[in-house]
């Protein structure tokens, strides 16, 4: 591009031009359309992924025992494992050392005396060397005594790694705990009260994506202490078995008591032997509140 060109590229009249054309252009009906298009699917696009990183974190918490019990049972290997290698390495090293400086040392002035030994040096190095691999593949006497005395005190550091990990994953918050046999996925939701006042209300409560079938749930509370609590069953569950309902966490509180309920839009329900809760209902906010307050009044 010559300077003409770039004089001319630079032009005021020129940019104004370009830029009129440019919002001509955006001002178009189709390319309007197209623009608001692009923002709609944005938009959806962005509450799909918001909507999927719930399920996910969903699936993800009720992955989280067994990847608990993988990571404890990886640990516990591993820690086993380099236990015994550092108790073998420590058992045979001065076996090792002393054999390569002895060996070093017969090495060393057979070459001083006679440079010509320098073969049968070299012979002899590569004996030590098969020598020492021999010892390091021998047998495994040596340090069984000391992996023995080391029982007690591993035994101990198993307890206390057990019980660390425990702490890791104990909840922090107020956890329902309660099981729920369902015909189809419910959305729960558990309503609370952090004072002593009698209504609930839409700023204290959580949601959870339940699984159709008998399941167990903890449903963790961001706070750690409630005074009342009610449990919501989705819209149109229909049939529903309910039992050991308690609460756990920071919290414990065992609801479980029957009479303490209050069935709220429930057509019909019945106490069986084993204490469960079955009722039905088809109603669109169906809901159990347990009428005592868990702390004192």
């Amino acid at each position: 591009m010559d300077k003409e060109k770039i004089k001319n590229f630079f032009n005021k009249e020129k940019l104004k031009e370009l830029v009129d054309k440019i919002k001509e252009f955006l001002n178009k009906k189709e390319v309007k359309d197209f623009i608001n298009k692009i923002k709609e699917t944005l938009i959806k696009l962005f509450y799909f992924i918001k909507e999927k990183s719930k399920i996910a974190w969903v699936k993800i918490k009720e992955k989280m025992p067994i990847i608990k019990d993988y990571c404890i049972k990886a640990y516990k290997f591993i820690k086993a494992q380099t236990i015994k290698l550092c108790l073998f390495i420590k058992a045979k090293t001065p076996v090792v050392c002393k054999f390569i400086k002895e060996k070093s040392i017969v090495i060393y002035n057979e070459i001083k005396k006679n440079p010509k030994q320098g073969i049968v040096a070299g012979v002899i190095f590569l004996f030590a060397i098969l020598l020492i691999i021999f010892s390091l593949r021998g047998s495994k006497d040596e340090t069984s005594a000391v992996l023995e005395t080391t029982k007690t005190s591993e035994v101990v550091s198993d307890i206390n790694v057990k019980k660390e990990v425990k702490r890791a994953f104990q909840p922090t918050t107020a956890v329902l705990k309660f099981t729920a046999k369902t015909e189809k996925p419910l959305v729960f939701e558990v309503f609370y009260t952090v004072e002593r006042e009698v209504w609930f209300d839409p700023q204290h409560f959580v949601t959870y994506q339940g699984k159709a079938g008998l399941n167990e749930y903890e449903i963790e509370l961001p706070v750690k202490e409630v005074f009342r609590v009610r449990l919501d069953f989705g819209s149109n569950p229909g049939t529903v078995v309910l039992s050991n309902l308690e609460m756990i966490g920071t919290q414990n509180a065992d609801l479980r008591d029957t009479n303490n309920y209050d069935f709220r839009n429930i057509e019909t329900y019945e106490i069986n032997p084993n204490n469960d809760v079955i009722f039905t209902s088809q109603d669109k906010d169906p809901f159990i509140i347990y009428k005592n307050s868990l702390l004192p009044e």
